[in-house]
């Protein structure tokens, strides 16, 4: 019989080892899953880049009376092509920040935005009589600032930008950038608590199976059931986003993420189950052995 000490320690040892073991599986979600090309794939994969196209377009048309500029002067300077290249970039110039705290020089080349603006300005002068003066050239320059950043914006569908300016880019990028010390730190700890075990249990060593296999169950039962209920229940869907292309980066990307850490967690509740199951084997040999046999052996 396992000595009550022996017993405690045990426990203390598996429980601890839940807790390493969650912390493991969702680092090792994130390193792997967390990346800007999973992001850029995701992006293309829900067809953002028209969704994009469409909100400039509306955007623009809104504000047509108010400004005085048909929309066609940006959407015909917009295409698909230079959407999924702006929104690509900003989503690499958000890890790129989390890595190594810089970002690229700007945003793809909107000359030919730049462009069309100066044509409809310098065509509406010669129309309207209006001299090209400095009063001209700020407003010109105004409208075409203005464009940039709004294409910017409706491009940035993770928002990088705004985590970046709220400095929450940086406090992630903590821990992002030391995501395989991290990992290395905690597969070191399972060693160390497996190592544990065995010298804990060394009377009877095959009840280390059964204490890692209770720790692999309970952990994977952990992440397996708040992620089922919910992606069950749609969670991340009933996130209030007005803007298409972000409700559907991040909805997806949340989705993803859960899914990705449900599965992680299956995979570790059946490895636990696998350990018992062992165990319960080797411990009913063991009770299958007959005094005879006993003393065969003995001799």
């Amino acid at each position: 019989m396992k000595k009550p000490s022996s017993y405690i320690v045990s426990l203390v040892l598996s429980v601890i080892t839940v807790f390493v073991t969650l912390a493991l599986m969702g680092t090792m979600v994130v390193f792997i899953h967390a990346t800007p090309e999973k992001a850029i794939s995701l992006a293309q994969d829900k067809q953002t880049a028209p969704m994009i196209l469409n909100e400039l377009e509306s955007y623009f048309k809104d504000r047509t009376s108010s400004s005085g500029i048909p929309a066609n002067v940006y959407t015909d300077a917009v295409s698909e092509s230079l959407i999924r290249d702006i929104r690509d970039q900003q989503i690499r110039d958000g890890f790129m920040f989390m890595k190594s705290g810089n970002t690229s020089d700007g945003i793809a080349d909107l000359d030919k935005l730049d462009e069309s603006l100066e044509q409809f300005f310098s065509s509406y002068a010669s129309e309207n009589s209006i001299e090209k003066d400095k009063k001209y050239d700020t407003a010109l320059e105004k409208a075409q600032t203005s464009a940039r950043k709004v294409v910017s914006e409706k491009c940035d569908i993770y928002k990088m930008s705004s985590l970046r300016s709220h400095g929450v880019l940086k406090k992630v990028g903590v821990i992002y950038r030391d995501l395989v010390y991290i990992i290395a730190g905690l597969f070191g700890a399972a060693a160390v608590l497996i190592l544990l075990l065995i010298l804990t249990c060394r009377k009877e060593k095959r009840s280390v199976l059964y204490w890692l296999g209770v720790s692999c169950l309970i952990a994977g039962a952990v992440g397996t059931i708040p992620s089922a209920i919910l992606l069950g229940t749609g969670y991340f869907n009933s996130f209030s986003i007005k803007q298409p292309s972000v409700f559907t980066a991040y909805t997806s990307a949340m989705n993803g993420l859960t899914s990705a850490f449900m599965a992680a967690s299956i995979a570790v509740t059946a490895v636990g189950i696998a350990l018992l199951i062992v165990y319960g084997v080797l411990l009913s040999k063991e009770k299958t052995v007959t005094p005879t046999d006993v003393s065969n052996v003995s001799k």
